[in-house]
């Protein structure tokens, strides 16, 4: 299965649908879709690397990410956690605690209810190997065409947002739903933000949520070995993205 996009002309292989993008009708015609071409041709593994993905639920229920990887018949780490007690900002923590017992040379991190996976997860790693590590990175992110939390809601992220906004490309804006980086680099990333989290203000309504945390750690200071996926050479932001994608083809 392949998905392009007509902007970039990349084909990206992990699709995801953030906020009010995963509750419209494009999106469940998507993973209709994407469902049933994966349980047609369930993507085969082609190389031998040493990786691992993990996820993050509150649910006992199925995920869309855990249908995807059912259908590819690959490994999924699920980190679960209880919902009654649930903060975004656990994401890390759980990661950290989980990764420290990894043995992978690769760590790709999904979120569960709103990402496709429409390769073997494989390709992510062998995407990031080739095309990013090779220039210097050691942490993908997803791009996103928006920044969010805004810096004028958020004045620690006033760096970071200047910095993002100096790239020319539309995908610019690091999103934290989607990554991919070598397991001892993303070890270090993760207790930079957990510390941060203690240490750094952040305003009522942000202060649950991983996602200002680390945009804090990454840009500017991160870069380059923590970058973003621009030209949505393996992740695909769904935000502002429906108009330029074919596919599946």
């Amino acid at each position: 299965m392949q998905i392009l996009n007509t902007e970039t002309k990349t084909r990206p292989i992990v699709l995801h649908a953030t906020g009010r993008n995963k509750r419209c009708g494009a999106w469940e015609v998507v993973k209709f879709e994407v469902f049933k071409r994966l349980r047609a041709e369930p993507p085969a593994r082609r190389l031998d690397l040493n990786f691992e993905v993990i996820t993050w639920s509150t649910s006992e229920a199925v995920t869309c990410l855990e249908q995807c990887f059912e259908h590819i018949d690959a490994p999924l780490t699920v980190l679960r956690a209880d919902q009654e007690t649930w903060q975004n900002t656990r994401k890390p923590e759980l990661a950290l605690e989980h990764l420290r017992g990894s043995a992978a040379d690769y760590i790709i991190g999904l979120d569960a209810y709103d990402v496709l996976c429409t390769a073997h997860p494989e390709e992510i790693a062998a995407r990031f190997i080739a095309g990013f590590e090779s220039q210097g990175a050691e942490l993908l992110f997803n791009a996103a065409n928006i920044f969010y939390p805004l810096a004028g809601r958020v004045p620690a992220l006033l760096e970071c947002e200047e910095f993002e906004r100096g790239f020319p490309e539309r995908h610019r804006h690091l999103n934290a739903g989607c990554w991919v980086g070598r397991r001892e680099f993303v070890l270090g990333f993760l207790e930079e933000v957990i510390s941060a989290g203690k240490t750094v203000k952040m305003p009522i309504g942000y202060s649950t949520r991983e996602q200002p945390l680390v945009r804090y750690c990454a840009f500017p200071h991160g870069y380059p070995e923590i970058d973003t996926d621009r030209r949505c050479e393996i992740f695909q932001h769904m935000n502002g993205a429906w108009g330029q994608l074919e596919g599946p083809q």
